[in-house]
């Protein structure tokens, strides 16, 4: 918890070894960033980017649908000798929405789903962010971070990390919140304040004992303010979470595809059929207002960003307002 002591041990230096010397060692842990992905490149590039200077494998689980189970092609591409991609059929994995009989699960993939279900929306989130996870044939010893593709733990704070979880086993980070454009932040999200209890960091045997190897439930969990007194919540802010970054095609496919409901946002955003209003989308966009009701958002320039979206300043000022 936020009021849990101080005081961990200090992270003792990595010692790296040749390819013939790693064969023969077996028991050395790994830092391992499990993430799933969806038609999101720039920000996996800049998340990857920054992940590299400090994580030694980093997982992206791509399916072919949406969660609504719309057909999307795979389009992840990036180069860096540290990515494992898993492309995923989610055909063989991914459930239909039924509006009348049901789907029925003795044992869901999660913990936190329900056992009879029509709409499958969130099931598929959950397989989605479990194979994540799983894809990556985690070890006891290894340190994972769990986190959407578009939620970047800042470099520089690697080391208080790694000794955090050392010492404690799990723990989750603050990070700044944004939509839109790089520089438009939300202050008032619902949860966890600051963002937190979204991205946990924890060890391999820690997440089987205790969350039973479920990101899924933990994500759930720590969403809801369930692990308020179960999870060690670092001081400070320690990185960002860039969402709803591009144009208003960008976000009306979002809108149609991830796992929340139309009616969770702000029924301005619709015609009267119902339907995603493109034109309104774009207006929203272009004025740095929220989808969501309730929820705020505010130009701040202030705030350093990491130095790789300070470069798109320059380079990309489109995703600046």
């Amino acid at each position: 918890t936020d009021s849990a002591d101080e005081g961990y041990p200090v992270h003792q230096p990595l010692i790296f070894f040749t390819k013939n010397e790693e064969a023969y060692i077996n028991f050395m842990s790994k830092i391992i960033l499990c993430c799933p992905f969806f038609n999101e490149n720039l920000i996996a590039n800049l998340n990857i980017e920054e992940a590299s200077k400090w994580v030694d494998e980093i997982h992206v689980t791509e399916f072919d649908k949406s969660f609504k189970y719309k057909l999307h092609e795979h389009c992840f591409h990036n180069r860096n000798e540290k990515v494992y991609y898993h492309p995923m059929d989610a055909s063989k994995l991914y459930k239909k929405p039924r509006a009348f009989i049901p789907h029925f699960f003795l044992h869901p993939i999660s913990r936190w789903m329900k056992k009879i279900i029509r709409d499958t929306a969130w099931y598929n989130d959950g397989v989605s962010r479990n194979y994540s996870l799983w894809n990556s044939n985690y070890q006891d010893d290894d340190t994972l971070i769990l986190s959407d593709i578009d939620e970047i733990i800042d470099s520089k704070y690697a080391n208080e990390i790694i000794n955090a979880v050392d010492y404690y086993g799990i723990i989750t980070i603050r990070v700044y919140f944004t939509m839109f454009y790089f520089n438009l932040f939300c202050p008032n999200w619902s949860g966890p304040s600051d963002y937190s209890y979204r991205i946990f960091i924890v060890k391999g045997d820690y997440l089987r004992k205790y969350y039973y190897g479920d990101s899924d439930y933990l994500r759930k969990m720590g969403e809801q303010s369930k692990l308020l007194n179960n999870v060690k919540c670092l001081d400070g802010i320690k990185g960002y979470h860039h969402s709803w970054l591009g144009d208003e095609l960008f976000v009306a496919n979002k809108l149609q595809s991830y796992a929340h409901s139309l009616d969770c946002h702000s029924y301005k955003i619709f015609d009267k059929n119902g339907n995603v209003d493109i034109n309104i989308i774009k207006e929203y966009i272009r004025s740095g207002k929220s989808l969501f009701s309730g929820v705020s958002l505010k130009l701040d320039d202030d705030i350093k960003l990491l130095s790789n979206v300070e470069k798109l300043r320059y380079l990309s000022p489109e995703y600046f307002l």
